[in-house]
């Protein structure tokens, strides 16, 4: 069952890169290049650890935690190839965010199953989508965020914060607390975003 599922999970990994490659206003260049070979690579580690959580994963300890950390430390590295192999695009920036919303969640779903925290925490890695999804009902959510410093600090707070949730050195009721102050953190980042969106639409 967890080969299945991560197996399932980089067939449709594959298949969101095939079709968004095709759109070519969204990556105008002629190779992939290794910025979104280090995506690829984290996405494929991602799905390994959704499967995992299908799995007895509390026996495997701090190497769980090892193989989510070293994912985690290739999130700074896409963005930096990118930019030095000057094949930055509209594709490369949305494969990155879905890949980090991806390993949010399956963070998340890792802590539930390891019982850090319940089942509650699931609702971190769930908020982006609840975002785009209410993108539809109110379109004022559609328009694009400026580029923001705090923004992906706080991605890279967030995730580094579920990386040491998953780890051996802490256990309840400290990893509860912790995760319900991250999540209010997450969402009061979220409604900052709202709200300028709100005003920009009013303003316009």
């Amino acid at each position: 069952m967890a080969a299945t599922l991560t197996a399932g999970i980089v067939t449709v990994g594959c298949l969101f890169i095939l079709y968004s490659l095709a759109q070519r206003e969204s990556y105008p260049h002629s190779r992939l290049g290794l910025c979104n070979t280090i995506t690829f690579v984290r996405g494929a580690g991602v799905a390994v650890l959704a499967g995992l959580s299908l799995a007895p994963v509390a026996e495997l300890g701090w190497w769980l935690a090892a193989f989510a950390l070293t994912i985690l430390l290739l999130d700074g590295l896409d963005g930096w190839a990118a930019r030095q192999a000057r094949l930055q695009s509209e594709f490369g920036a949305r494969f990155d965010v879905e890949t980090d919303v991806g390993f949010a969640l399956t963070l998340a779903a890792l802590a539930v199953v390891l019982e850090q925290v319940g089942t509650w925490f699931l609702l971190l890695g769930l908020l982006r989508p609840l975002f785009m999804a209410a993108g539809h009902v109110w379109p004022v959510l559609r328009a694009p965020l400026p580029e923001a410093r705090w923004r992906k600090q706080m991605a890279g707070l967030q995730m580094s914060v579920q990386v040491l949730l998953i780890t051996p050195l802490l256990s309840p009721p400290l990893t509860a607390w912790l995760a319900a102050l991250l999540l209010v953190v997450v969402v009061l980042s979220f409604l900052v975003d709202v709200r300028w969106l709100a005003r920009r639409a009013r303003r316009a």
